[in-house]
């Protein structure tokens, strides 16, 4: 299937555990997961595993390969858990028996998943194969249909790369929630044709709610084999003293030796913690900061510490998390004299989601709840729920923002300030080191309306919501409150910024009320109505995982002058931020309608519209790359180089393409043709890219009423021969201009 799968290609085993639940760690294992204990590198045979991405507040990866594509994984869902693997020999039986390898991989991970030695198994139909296999390994095996799960096992596993019938991801969904453990596998890229809507693929329905997604594309390459033993404790410990004595250059292998504490038995947590602080102490304290960032590869020693103790904050118990010495420079610290306070509130537990399809706006995202309230430093904040929110996927969280700086050459601040807690039971303990916004996360799916919530522990913060706040209170006490980051809350969006930004603050109304028209104004483009579906969330951070701007759930900014503009009422309506335009176009943009090449692209529409509709300014001006004079350039460049559409057309050259198509016929064919895809049933979807491009030039030429297939075809755009025969009742178009000179 594909021309390039290896005949003996190698397993590579990525040891960056860290302790993810550790209490719930195997029996004698030495990770705290135990999937990998006694694996040796072996050869996969030829076999070709797709490709796993991971939201990093809930998932850790098990195996990659040396280019760090994850094609194993697992993570946590409430109380559930979830293993998951991009290639469904890890659950066959044939292939256990060619590698022991696989099966020792599967026995480790139902050991995991069902918290015991011999855990209860079910098993889908489909897999009978591996009844008497699992039961020669010690496990009380049935087979079971989806449809019949129930607690009655500990843990099921099933292949989810075809789809399942009835209500069976129900049961599962529900299987996991309830706390159960799941095994899912499946071979991503040789289904990516039959679930045009990837997140359908069945094991992507379970595997999400972990924090673990099956990509369509890509495959894991491996090149090489590496198992990493584990360490002791006493290996641990003595690594951290000879590594805090000064003087002598850091040994690496003392550092590959402490970076073991995050893979050690739970039981020696009480004895590793104050040896990693005292060492954090000894050579620093580590604070990554704006003016002195951390730059990973220059300091693996002060980059261990801070991955350790950020691993530890993510993952520890309430109870074991203290205050982490980088929290009063970032996130902020909280004043000495803050009152504790205990308060009730409403929290709403119904998820409205966002456009189905729309990856870069993050529409599966559990919803964020406001609380008005901050968790300090180390502190342990006790949050009381209603059953019905107990064990069906709510969260409690502190800090608004889970973007991880993993992948950036340096930090300013710690790579990962978010932390979740499941709720499964009527009070819930949180904690972070670094402090944090309270918030609760409201699940896919959820339902259930208006609930009530007590909060004990807490700091206040300043809330501002339309509609709720009057303006008076607001400036007489709570933009007034110690929390040191606030939101500010409109009917469309919510803005996380630091409080110190707001205490001058004058009329949150206007500047909310504001930014909700020019949200409503995006979705006219979309040809929808936002009024049912979530707010969106804008928070400003000391450095964000991608670019100075990145679009999702919540759209990321650096503080600075982006946070300025969007303070300002007047100048975010007068001035306009093509910044701001082009990250909520992002969170419009749809699969469906995507051309190659066209990811920076389409976004674009949205700043150029709500630069000239909202605005009221100029297209011309909006941006260096719109102007009239640099779109001649970049277009002649395009055809005077020969056409290179998969090089060269994208970003400003691709958008010079819409742009005249809408220059002639304006923005109404655009509005029809999205919502058109709005409410294109799954049978119609493209099921390709050549039915995406085929698909996107018959729709947009009917509503221009004019042929535009040989316009497409004049920058080079794959365009199938039967698009001219459907369209050959509308007259052919093309711009005064000759395109092809």
């Amino acid at each position: 299937m594909l021309q390039f799968a290896r005949a003996a290609a190698v397993l590579f085993i990525l040891a960056r555990f860290s302790s993810l639940q550790a209490a719930g760690s195997a029996p004698g294992s030495a990770d705290p997961s135990g999937v990998l204990k006694g694996v040796p590198s072996f050869p996969l045979h030829g076999l070709v595993p797709g490709v796993l991405r991971l939201d990093s507040s809930k998932a850790r990866t098990l195996l990659s390969d040396d280019e760090r594509q994850v094609f194993g994984a697992l993570g946590l869902s409430s109380g559930g858990r979830v293993v998951a693997f991009a290639h469904d020999a890890f659950l066959s039986g044939s292939r256990f028996q060619e590698e022991p390898a696989l099966l020792r991989i599967a026995t480790n991970a139902i050991r995991w998943l069902g918290r015991a030695e011999a855990p209860a198994v079910g098993i889908d139909p489909g897999l009978a194969a591996l009844e008497p296999i699992f039961k020669a390994q010690g496990f009380d095996v049935r087979q079971i249909a989806p449809a019949d799960l129930d607690r009655q096992v500990d843990v099921y596993c099933f292949a989810g790369q075809r789809a399942i019938p009835g209500a069976g991801l129900d049961h599962i969904r529900r299987f996991l929630l309830k706390g159960g453990g799941v095994l899912t596998v499946a071979t991503p890229w040789a289904f990516a044709s039959a679930f045009p809507d990837f997140h359908r693929l069945p094991s992507n329905e379970i595997a999400m709610l972990a924090g673990i997604e099956f990509l369509p594309e890509g495959v894991a390459r491996v090149e090489s084999a590496v198992v990493t033993s584990q360490p002791t404790l006493a290996e641990v410990i003595a690594a951290a003293r000879e590594l805090s004595k000064p003087g002598a250059p850091p040994d690496p292998g003392a550092i590959v030796r402490l970076r073991g504490a995050l893979r050690l038995d739970p039981a020696d947590l009480s004895e590793v913690l104050p040896v990693i602080a005292a060492l954090d102490q000894a050579i620093g304290p580590v604070i990554p900061s704006a003016k002195a960032p951390l730059v990973a590869a220059a300091d693996p020693l002060r980059q261990a510490v801070v991955e350790i103790r950020s691993g530890f904050n993510r993952t520890l118990p309430a109870e074991l998390i203290g205050a982490l010495p980088t929290a009063a420079d970032f996130p902020g610290a909280v004043p000495d004299r803050a009152a504790r306070v205990v308060r009730q509130l409403e929290v709403d537990g119904t998820w409205r989601g966002w456009l189905p399809g729309r990856q870069a706006g993050g529409w599966l995202a559990g919803e964020l709840r406001s609380t008005g309230f901050y968790a300090a430093p180390g502190e342990i904040v006790q949050v009381q729920v209603p059953p019905a929110m107990h064990g069906c996927g709510f969260e409690v969280v502190i800090g608004s923002y889970g973007g991880s700086l993993e992948n950036r050459p340096e930090w300013r601040r710690y790579p990962q300030t978010q932390r979740a807690f499941p709720i499964l039971e009527r009070v819930t303990k949180a904690a972070n080191g670094l402090g944090g916004l309270l918030l609760i996360r409201v699940p896919r799916g959820a339902n259930l309306g208006t609930q009530p919530v007590a909060i004990a522990g807490a700091v206040e913060a300043p809330l501002f919501e339309l509609g709720k706040t009057s303006l008076e209170d607001w400036r007489n006490r709570v933009r007034k409150l110690p929390g040191p980051w606030s939101e500010l809350a409109g009917n469309r969006i919510i803005l996380t910024v630091p409080s110190e930004a707001i205490r001058s603050l004058d009329d949150p109304e206007t500047l909310m009320k504001t930014w909700d028209e020019m949200l409503d104004k995006a979705a006219v483009l979309a040809s929808i109505d936002r009024s049912g579906y979530r707010k969106e969330r804008l928070i400003f951070d000391r450095q964000t995982s991608a670019g100075s701007l990145h679009s999702g759930y919540p759209v990321a900014a650096h503080l600075g002058p982006d946070l300025e503009r969007a303070l300002d009422a007047g100048k975010l309506k007068g001035e306009g931020s093509w910044g701001f335009f082009h990250e909520f176009g992002h969170n419009h943009q749809h699969d469906l309608w995507a051309l190659p090449g066209t990811g920076e692209t389409t976004c674009n529409l949205w700043s150029v519209y709500l630069f000239e509709e909202w605005t009221g300014r100029s297209r011309d001006g909006a941006h260096p790359d719109v102007h009239p004079l640099r779109r001649q350039q970049l277009r002649r460049a395009y055809f005077d180089g020969g056409r290179d559409f998969a090089g060269k057309w994208n970003v400003f050259t691709a958008l010079d393409c819409y742009l005249l198509i809408q220059e002639k016929f304006g923005w109404d064919p655009f509005r029809t043709v999205f919502a058109e895809y709005n409410a294109l049933p799954e049978s119609d979807w493209p099921r390709s890219q050549q039915d995406r491009n085929d698909q996107w030039v018959l729709r947009l030429s009917n509503a221009c009423g004019a042929n535009l297939a040989a316009y497409y075809r004049a920058w080079n755009l794959p365009v199938s021969a039967s698009v001219e025969g459907q369209l050959s009742g509308l007259l052919q178009w093309m711009p005064s201009q000759d395109l092809l000179k």
